[in-house]
């Protein structure tokens, strides 16, 4: 290409880029003409708006800090390309999330998540018939009554926990993890997961960091100026996030496919072991559904489950081992109800309200997801005196570039974020926040109360379809593990203790997925006594899976 044609396209470029900045500025502008104000924030820069404003780690912090600043229980800010809305209240969250769900259900348009392939996942899907399919596929096999059919799975891996604990006590959080990754592969595709190095845990950890860039504000221009994806590739920055995208989606389809097609192949064979996925396929003969909605609704679920559920069983371990006094508590409740004589199951749950207790709290007092999925109204709304604009607003502008007419598409419009930190970690409803203490949630009868932290797994209609079956995991390991071992601190090579923290690597604008997870710790199982030993010991065959 000639210098001159090349000055001629970055002129012209720079020209459009200035057009559109100022379309979206005067966009913006216009988009509330009833004189009714946004919520309350920080004062917007010129330009860059409160781009500054929000801390990159912990943002849930500040946010909950501008309520207070603010006395208003929704705040937001304004950065190019979007303005955020902020839910800070359970009673904000349940008008707007609940009451007003028609509304609140859709979804804010990322670029990028599309480019790289990461629109599989419900948690970036539209409002619309596609997602309903999706989810539908998930709420089907993941309701209360279905979760049932996975407790011979659920039993069967605690067993080989437990009895890798015994063999490696020092190894406590990297055998959990392995346990927490694994277990989703293994329901959705009866595929066994290696202890270190596994290829698809890899291609998993290298997609999700790639998300972790995509979801930082101003990180790709293509999320505020969607039309530069369809600018050429030669043009200067356009080819570093096209390439960025590619090696992600190129991930994505591995992910998705790879199992997909080796468990079709087996079926064919009728050598293939049963799985979340032949049983949807089996069921499915018919074709009512399309092969790609079953394939990208399995693999999203160990996508999903994996990460979560492993930040929630590392956390257990975190509080615990900081508080013995609620191991020495949950144990006696084990000793009363169970006996020592064999592990606990599903059946006892309802008699074990105190290990339910733990896990509420669990989930509370260091949440996994601190802010809940994005979601954007389908239409302008009102709350409490403020304005909350429609999710995406279009204007169509065409341009003559490079031979071809170009379409470009200015999106103005709002996301609204259910900060569910600031609603659990509300003095007025749990006092001393800060404290974890699951005899918050037993009353004084010594039952469980009614408050089952909906909020830590999101709000409305885009609540996590899988939180049954997470807190049924989280559950069990718990049970389990503090039915036969106690949780103690490590010791170092002078055999002084390994004093364990209480902190979380919290999510935030640039954190990986969105989940928090706890800073990295120490610490060790012990068996109760030779009666807990003998009891691991026998697990291969004692007991039945149920």
């Amino acid at each position: 290409m000639a210098i001159t044609d090349l000055k001629y396209h970055l002129l012209l470029l720079v020209f459009i880029l200035s057009a559109y900045i100022c379309l979206r500025g005067l966009l913006y502008r216009r988009r509330n003409c009833s004189g009714i104000p946004y919520p309350p924030g920080p004062p917007p820069r010129f330009l860059i708006g409160n781009l500054l404003d929000v801390p990159k780690d912990r943002p849930h912090l500040a946010f909950a800090e501008w309520s207070r600043l603010y006395n208003s229980d929704i705040v937001s800010y304004h950065v190019p390309g979007s303005h955020t809305i902020i839910i800070n209240s359970a009673k904000a969250a349940k008008v707007l999330f609940d009451q007003r769900s028609s509304i609140y259900s859709d979804k804010p348009h990322n670029e990028m998540v599309n480019i790289a392939g990461w629109d599989y996942n419900i948690a970036f899907m539209p409002y619309s018939d596609a997602w309903r399919a999706h989810r539908r596929i998930i709420h089907q096999h993941f309701r209360p009554d279905a979760v049932g059919d996975y407790y011979p799975l659920l039993i069967s891996r605690n067993k080989t926990l437990l009895r890798d604990l015994h063999g490696q006590p020092d190894n406590l959080i990297e055998l959990l993890k392995h346990h927490a990754g694994s277990l989703p592969l293994k329901l959705a595709y009866d595929y066994e997961v290696g202890m270190r190095g596994d290829p698809l845990i890899q291609k998993v950890e290298e997609s999700m960091a790639v998300l972790a860039q995509i979801m930082i504000p101003g990180r790709f221009l293509v999320n505020s100026y969607p039309f530069l994806r369809r600018m050429p590739e030669w043009l200067p920055g356009v080819s570093g996030f096209k390439a960025y995208a590619r090696n992600c989606n190129d991930l994505n389809e591995s992910i998705k496919n790879d199992l997909f097609e080796q468990t079709k192949a087996a079926m064919a064979s009728g050598a293939a072991p049963s799985s979340l996925l032949t049983k949807i396929l089996r069921k499915n003969e018919k074709g009512e559904l399309g092969e790609y909605v079953i394939k990208r609704s399995v693999a999203m679920i160990h996508i999903a489950a994996a990460d979560t559920s492993m930040a929630a069983l590392t956390g257990a371990m975190m509080a615990l081992v900081n508080h013995p006094y609620v191991q020495s508590r949950a144990q006696a409740e084990i000793d009363v109800v169970i006996g020592r004589d064999r592990l606990p199951n599903f059946s006892d749950k309802d008699e074990l309200p105190y290990i339910s207790a733990i896990c509420r709290e669990v989930m509370r007092w260091r949440l996994v997801t601190p802010l809940a999925v994005d979601h954007a109204a389908a239409q302008d709304d009102v709350y409490d005196g403020y304005f909350i604009p429609k999710g995406i607003y279009t204007v169509h502008v065409s341009a003559y570039f490079h031979g071809k007419f170009w379409i470009f598409v200015p999106e103005i419009g709002s996301t609204v974020v259910g900060n569910a930190w600031a609603m659990l970690n509300d003095s007025e409803f749990y006092p001393e926040p800060e404290r974890f203490n699951p005899e918050r949630f037993i009353t004084p009868e010594g039952e469980l109360n009614d408050d089952e932290v909906l909020a830590s797994f999101g709000f409305g209609r885009r609540i996590c379809p899988g939180r049954y079956l997470a807190n049924t995991t989280l559950w069990l390991g718990v049970a389990s593990i503090l039915s036969v071992f106690d949780i103690v601190k490590s010791k170092d090579e002078a055999g002084n203790e390994i004093e364990v923290t209480t902190e979380w690597v919290d999510s935030g604008i640039s954190s990986r997925k969105n989940v928090s997870h706890p800073m990295p710790f120490e610490c060790s199982v012990r068996p109760r006594d030779a009666k807990a030993v003998e009891l691991v010991k026998s697990l291969n065959a004692r007991e039945p899976d149920t």
